[in-house]
């Protein structure tokens, strides 16, 4: 059996998180990928795709042209603004940064800890070495956001996906 990590982030792109997403797309693809290559001798691929998880991760995100962030309250920490000029953003990205990490810290509130994608994986492990699943590459969705993202990328258009997910993350 393979364990691979990824993230609804391999499957949807999120705002100011370019790199991650790409990342963890390239660990979907080289999972599917994989499972194929290890399907005809008998290994099979375990993709676990936690959304938000009530960790750190992003405690220390800055921008690095205005050096601000969001605190775990959606508060401004050295606000993105022009100390001489309070309307005007240091950064045109910094409006996007801030709508996030807002919406990010919210999720983590309700979020599930590590040790909850931990038991997903485990128990999925647990289920694929008693044989009980023929599938070559099986996904653990671990989270609401993430059960949510993922069913809904199955069922909507991109266009109709990428509304909700601006709705959603950049309020």
């Amino acid at each position: 059996i393979i364990v691979n990590i990824s993230s609804i982030a391999g499957l949807a792109g999120v705002p100011s998180q370019s790199i991650y997403c790409g990342t963890k797309f390239a660990v979907e693809g080289l999972s599917e990928s994989l499972s194929f290559e290890v399907e005809p001798f008998g290994i099979k691929v375990i993709l676990v795709e936690p959304g938000v998880i009530n960790t750190e991760f992003v405690q220390d995100l800055i921008v690095p042209t205005n050096r601000y962030g969001v605190d775990r309250n959606g508060e401004y920490v050295n606000p993105p603004v022009n100390k001489n000029d309070g309307d005007t953003l240091l950064s045109s990205y910094s409006n996007t940064i801030g709508k996030f990490l807002s919406f990010y810290y919210k999720a983590m509130s309700n979020a599930p800890y590590p040790e909850v994608v931990a038991n997903e994986t485990i128990h999925a492990i647990k289920k694929v070495s008693n044989g009980n699943n023929a599938e070559p590459i099986v996904r653990i969705t671990v989270g609401i956001d993430s059960k949510k993202y993922s069913k809904l990328k199955k069922e909507l258009s991109d266009s109709e996906f990428h509304k909700i997910l601006r709705e959603d993350l950049l309020r």
